[in-house]
């Protein structure tokens, strides 16, 4: 983030802080925020007063912050899902303050307690944590009776255009609104990455422990996208297919579904082999499991150009099913008929050719003359 002292930027503020916001920025978010609490007290301030834009020389000012550390400042509140940053065309910003965490929501978060005992020492540590004011509200004795649909359902309209698949399959979208910046930096959530990712949970369906280990591993080995791709795609390859049971085992993911298919675990080819197959097909689990059922069938091997060349003849016709997929590839060959051709009978005909004699009627006497004069 490029940052000038003349430059002006926005605030935006949807909350107003509470005793208990007040307490967890204090003793628990203050240890790890260290001069970046200042910042984030002054832009919360700065959104009291009566007056749309604000310059980041006016900023440095009351946070005390200067211009070489600002930067890096406003990354920790990021990494603390403190602020949102938002940047126009133009280049100027907008700064979307978060609501702190209510003190008995950090303590179940993980991550942060265990950066917090890291900051503290023990002895501060346990002297905080007897000394908390807020405890959970317990729900015993009472029955929740919130009034809400029994079933959610989405009405469709005929016609309707249907959208683009999105990047993020589901599963990997609710893991990406509950990762921690710490584990997954904000700066490495880049559209290739998050590609690379997408790939491999559609081809292995990890749960959210397995995931923080691959993104944090990644992003704190290398700083570059490039290596983390690969590192990504590595460590992936290492880990083991989980075991799940599904009601239609189709619906898996194509390693998990390979794996209950073999009985057996995926060697590291084979993974990178279905790995290769989803990022070429982006289709249904349920059409790839189809196509890597029958290609197995066909030549007892996972055979990858076989399986893209299946793939994409299956593709073509636009079969989103597993049935139609079985129709399509189980449809008697049409071998092809060889026209017999008809025997070419060659006559040889013999023609006559009749010479016809020259009467030849002799001089008798030229003749002698000539004889004489040697010229016969």
């Amino acid at each position: 983030m490029e940052i000038h002292a003349q430059q002006n930027f926005k605030i935006k503020v949807d909350f107003e802080k509470s005793a208990a916001d007040d307490f967890s920025l204090r003793f628990l978010y203050g240890p790890l925020l260290e001069s970046a609490l200042s910042l984030y007290e002054t832009l919360y301030a700065l959104n009291q007063l009566n007056k749309p834009l604000f310059s980041f020389g006016f900023l440095m000012t009351f946070s005390k912050v200067d211009v070489y550390g600002l930067d890096k400042t406003f990354a920790k509140l990021e990494q603390y899902a403190l602020i949102r940053v938002y940047e126009s065309e133009d280049g100027s910003y907008l700064f979307a303050l978060n609501k702190p965490y209510y003190p008995t929501a950090f303590l179940k978060e993980k991550v942060f307690m265990d950066e917090l005992k890291w900051v503290l020492s023990e002895e501060k540590y346990q002297e905080l944590m007897v000394s908390l004011p807020y405890q959970d509200v317990s729900l015993n004795g009472y029955q929740e009776v919130t009034r809400v649909a029994s079933h959610r359902f989405h009405l469709e309209k005929d016609g309707e255009p249907k959208l683009e698949k999105k990047l993020i399959p589901a599963n990997l979208e609710l893991f990406m609104n509950r990762v921690k910046p710490l584990i997954f930096p904000v700066q490495w959530r880049t559209k290739r990455i998050l590609e690379a990712l997408s790939i491999l949970q559609s081809s292995f369906q990890f749960n959210y422990k397995e995931l923080d280990k691959l993104v944090n591993q990644a992003t704190h080995r290398h700083n570059d996208e490039d290596k983390i791709i690969a590192q990504l795609y590595y460590s992936a390859s290492l880990l083991e297919a989980p075991k799940k049971v599904y009601e239609n085992p189709y619906e898996a993911a194509p390693i998990i579904f390979y794996r209950s298919l073999q009985r057996r675990q995926p060697t590291s080819i084979e993974k990178d082999t279905l790995v290769q197959f989803v990022k070429e097909m982006k289709t249904s689990n349920e059409v790839m499991n189809t196509i890597i059922e029958w290609v197995i069938g066909q030549i007892q091997d996972l055979n990858l150009k076989y399986l893209l060349k299946v793939g994409s003849s299956v593709m073509n016709r636009h079969l989103d099913k597993r049935e139609d997929v079985l129709a399509y590839l189980n449809q008697p060959k049409e071998t092809p008929t060889l026209r017999r051709k008809g025997k070419v009978v060659l006559e040889a005909k013999h023609l006559n050719h009749s010479k016809e004699e020259e009467d030849i009627t002799f001089d008798v006497e030229t003749l002698k003359k000539q004889l004489e004069r040697g010229k016969f």
